[in-house]
């Protein structure tokens, strides 16, 4: 089972990116954990369902429900390999009545 961590840059909260240089990246805290297919994550912005597919070993397509869940200066570790989230939002959407957001971020090596 393949397991993505999301490594959260110091200092970032759901309003501020924080400080991608300083700590360097290795030792930044681990903000959520997707294992495998399942439908969930933790971490301190998103609880809701969380869904992901692998494509290659260079883009990673990650979605959640709340667009401030994961941030441009994280960072995403697959298998092994830390892949940097190269800050462009793929796909937004509204999700109409309930008002919550979903969107897509690619990541690149």
């Amino acid at each position: 089972m393949t397991a993505i961590k999301v490594y959260r840059a110091p200092g970032a909260t759901k309003d501020r990116w924080g400080d991608p240089q300083t700590p360097p990246p290795s030792t930044w805290p681990v903000w959520a954990t997707y294992f495998g297919d399942a439908s969930w994550a933790t971490g301190d912005e998103s609880t809701e369902p969380t869904r992901r597919t692998i494509t290659t070993r260079r883009e990673v397509y990650i979605e959640l429900s709340r667009p401030s869940g994961i941030l441009t200066t994280d960072e995403v570790e697959v298998d092994g390999i830390r892949y940097r989230i190269d800050g462009t939002v793929a796909e937004w959407e509204e999700d109409g009545e309930h008002a919550g957001t979903h969107f897509r971020i690619e990541v690149a090596a």
